[in-house]
């Protein structure tokens, strides 16, 4: 499936900005050997890692925050969607 007009709706800074964000959380639950196999799990990582971010900036890292949560919830769309266009 092909995803040009989901990228098309995107700035190429902010598709960067948002891989940049997802990098750092992956690296995240890379370094502290963190896993979700289901999406309860990964909500659970995602609330760990903003109060993590939150904590370690003395009350910032929203936009850090919100570029990784964006980028996950569509990933997460794109998945669900190929999921239900293959069958």
């Amino acid at each position: 499936m092909s995803r040009f007009l989901i990228e098309a709706s995107l700035g190429e800074a902010t598709r960067r900005k948002y891989k940049d964000a997802v990098s750092k959380f992956l690296s995240w639950c890379d370094e502290n050997n963190y896993d979700a196999t289901n999406i309860q799990q990964l909500d659970e990582l995602l609330t760990d890692y903003l109060h993590e971010l939150y904590e370690q900036n003395d009350g910032g890292g929203k936009g850090l925050g919100a570029c990784s949560l964006c980028r996950i919830v569509l990933i997460i769309y794109l998945l669900l969607l190929c999921h239900y266009v293959d069958g």
